[in-house]
This record gives C-alpha cells, structure tokens and sequence, in this order.
C-alpha cells in the first residue's frame, strides 16, 4: 500500500495529539507550518515547553537526500526529532544523532526508536530554542487573526439579531 506524503503528515499529526507516550505528547500540533524560520517541519509539535518534531519520508532517496540540508547538522528545531515513514525506508541504524523513528502501516503509528533530548553538546546547556519560538509566535498569530474574525462574525450577528 503505497502511503503520500501528506497521509504520512496526517498520521505524524494524530501521533502527537494521541500519543500514550508522553514524551510526544502535544497540545498544539500543525502540519507543513511556513513560517519566517528556514526549516519548514512536516509536522511539529508542542506542549509544555518542549517541541517535537516529525519529518516525513516516502522512500529512501529522501531520506537520503535529507543529511545536505544545513539545519540536520544540529541545529534546526523540534527538542525531540523523529522521522516518520513505512518499514524498510528508514532503520534505525540509519538515523542521524538525537532523532527517533516512527514507522507506519498506514493505520497506525509506532515508535521503533525513540529519540533524544538536544542539547548544545559543546557547552552541555540546552540548545538555543530561537527558532522554535519563531514557529509558535507565529501559530498564536495566526489563532489571533482568526480569534479576531471571529469576534467581528459575532459581533455582526448580535447588531443584526436586535434589527
């Protein structure tokens, strides 16, 4: 059964909502998010300080293809990162530092290998979360915009119910 990459996105966003592990547990997910940060996730996550990101794969040319892009040198966002693909594409001896593995039937997801807190290895801090912080301004503003349209629906529709 051949799964797109956007059934995989679907599948990586249900996983954190869902999740029983509580390490990628989020409150807040959104997929393909485009923001002003150079990395744009296919699926990331957020709950309670943390952020746990997903990255797609259809096959393994992609993954492949995935180690040149500059922000998998460690840096990049998401504190816990995992990939996300149907068995064979990706095993778990294949994987960068710190990143987990998911794999799919395309029903369910399951975690084939976990993925590790980052940290700044050269000083032992927790790494600069700059850029996580961009991604979630930006989901806020975005729910502000809509919170305000909605305000303004409301609005509109009591002026005209006392018509």
């Amino acid at each position: 059964m051949k799964i797109t990459h956007k059934q995989l996105n679907i599948l990586g966003d249900k996983f954190l909502r869902t999740s029983v592990k509580s390490l990628y547990k989020c409150q807040i997910t959104r997929i393909e998010l485009v923001t002003g940060v150079f990395e744009t996730p296919d699926v990331i996550g957020f709950y309670s300080g943390r952020s746990v990101l997903i990255e797609s794969k259809t096959n393994r040319k992609d993954f492949l293809n995935d180690k040149k892009k500059f922000h998998r040198n460690g840096t990049g966002i998401g504190d816990y990162r995992l990939f996300l693909c149907k068995e064979g594409v990706i095993n778990e001896e294949d994987l960068y530092d710190d990143w987990g593995l998911l794999h799919t039937d395309g029903k369910k997801v399951w975690v084939v290998a976990d993925a590790t807190y980052r940290i700044d290895w050269e000083t032992g801090h927790p790494r600069d979360k700059t850029n996580d912080t961009m991604v979630m301004y930006s989901i806020m503003r975005r729910q502000e915009k809509e919170i305000k349209e909605l305000k303004k629906q409301i609005e509109n529709e009591v002026s005209n119910s006392k018509r």
